[in-house]
């Protein structure tokens, strides 16, 4: 749900359902990486990046993520 809202530009609802699907599994990288993209496409960089550090925690070589870290100034 959570990357069907995300697909349909509704950001706020599609971090909603990241969040719940994180709750289950709080490391899953293809979730966090989408909700870095959907927080970056609101303009919330900090959280964007947080998500993007959660990621490289698990997966420190994961190249999405060190592309947006880097985009978002946050490496």
């Amino acid at each position: 749900m959570g990357a069907m809202c995300f697909v349909q530009k509704r950001y706020a609802q599609s971090i909603t359902y990241l969040d719940r699907a994180l709750d289950i599994g709080s490391y899953d990288t293809e979730a966090l990486l989408l909700k870095a993209r959907a927080h970056a496409a609101l303009g919330q960089s900090g959280q964007a990046v947080k998500s993007c550090k959660r990621i490289q925690e698990v997966d420190s070589e994961n190249r999405d993520a060190k592309a947006m870290l880097e985009a978002l100034g946050g490496n």
